[in-house]
């Protein structure tokens, strides 16, 4: 997945330029950095014990949709 953002950035920063390939990078990083975050503890929490994994599910998809929203709010602000 870190692979394809970051071959799908490329491709963009010389097709569409360099003025979008900013605001392209941080669109991918944040949601790539919690998306890998999301796969190292489901993996390692579920390695310790499958049971608490729901639970921890729960939690990081709170924490997804308050990041998430300050996420755009900071991007839309600073970068756009």
């Amino acid at each position: 997945m870190a692979g394809a953002s970051v071959l799908v950035w490329l491709a963009v920063s010389v097709v569409i330029g360099r003025e979008a390939s900013l605001e392209v990078f941080f669109g991918m990083f944040g949601p790539l950095l919690v998306a890998c975050a999301t796969w190292v503890m489901a993996e390692r929490t579920y390695r310790r014990d499958p049971k608490v994994l729901t639970g921890l599910m729960v939690a990081a998809f709170a924490f997804k949709l308050v990041f998430f929203g300050a996420y755009v709010a900071v991007m839309l602000r600073i970068v756009g």
